[in-house]
């Protein structure tokens, strides 16, 4: 069963580059990654609608979020 590594971006307000670097780093060692977005949210959550969470899958066991971003990335859609 596949888990989930753990790492974390320490930027206060990561902009869309901060996380496609790291995507991409991510994609130069070798394993499979992908980038999850909040579109959504209903009551109370720990991260607003735009938070992003990138997660890479390795083979060790457990799961858990690979890179959590914390605040709103690329919300009105420009670049950044």
């Amino acid at each position: 069963m596949p888990s989930y590594e753990s790492a974390v971006i320490t930027v206060d307000r990561p902009t869309m580059r901060d996380v496609l670097a790291e995507l991409t780093e991510i994609w130069r060692t070798g394993p499979t990654a992908g980038l999850a977005t909040a579109v959504r949210t209903i009551a109370s959550s720990p991260r607003p609608p735009g938070a992003a969470m990138i997660i890479a899958r390795s083979w060790g066991g457990g799961c858990h979020p690979l890179t959590e971003l914390d605040g709103r990335i690329h919300h009105d859609r420009t670049p950044g």
